[in-house]
């Protein structure tokens, strides 16, 4: 997660871009950019997860399965499979064009690379045990978004950190965790906010 906060931090200053915004295991990389001090915000971090017992439980349990040296592989090859017609399917609204796109891209997956990916996300989420006070401490302004039926959430403890930091902006749209393509309009809006407040 450091390596792709470095490379994405820098990414970010070739471009420079004002803001950040990153979607799920994004929105983690996002956070970590800001907790090194490669990006100063402000970020907006849709669906994030705080520490393991936020992540969704599904993607929990394809990560244990995952380690099994013979079924892992096999596993993570249908899981990317199921995952690409269930993003496809929430997309049904959007141009098929684009959707297509989208689908020729994510197909293009490593379900090897996937599954070394997931393996280092959760040790990244054990050795930190609650990411709110690292958001906090960055000092960096931070949008927190999630659906009103997203399956990432907060513990009680990091909403009631996160709720007490100055820089941070709790958000709650219409939506399950693909929020973003369900209600792109008050997602699209929580982003022209964070534009507004670099000034």
């Amino acid at each position: 997660m450091e390596a792709y906060a470095r490379a994405t931090g820098k990414v970010a200053a070739d471009l420079g871009a004002d803001v950040v915004v990153g979607h799920s295991y994004g929105a983690n990389i996002a956070l970590e950019m800001a907790a090194l001090g490669v990006f100063s915000g402000p970020i907006v971090l849709l669906s994030a997860s705080f520490s393991r017992e936020d992540e969704a439980k599904a993607l929990g349990v394809l990560d244990k399965i995952g380690r099994l040296p013979l079924l892992g592989p096999l596993v993570w090859r249908l899981a990317l499979k199921s995952i690409l017609g269930q993003i496809t399917k929430s997309m049904k609204s959007l141009p098929q064009a684009r959707v297509k796109a989208l689908a020729a891209e994510m197909a293009k997956n490593d379900p090897g690379v996937c599954r070394a990916n997931v393996k280092l996300y959760f040790a990244y989420l054990d050795h930190h045990k609650n990411l709110a006070p690292r958001l906090c401490d960055s000092g960096v302004k931070a949008w927190v978004v999630f659906g009103t039926d997203d399956e990432v959430g907060l513990k009680d403890e990091e909403r009631a950190t996160l709720e007490a930091c100055p820089g941070v902006t709790m958000a709650t749209v219409e939506g399950t965790h693909m929020f973003l393509v369900e209600t792109p309009g008050a997602t699209a809006k929580l982003v022209a906010d964070a534009v507004a407040a670099v000034g």
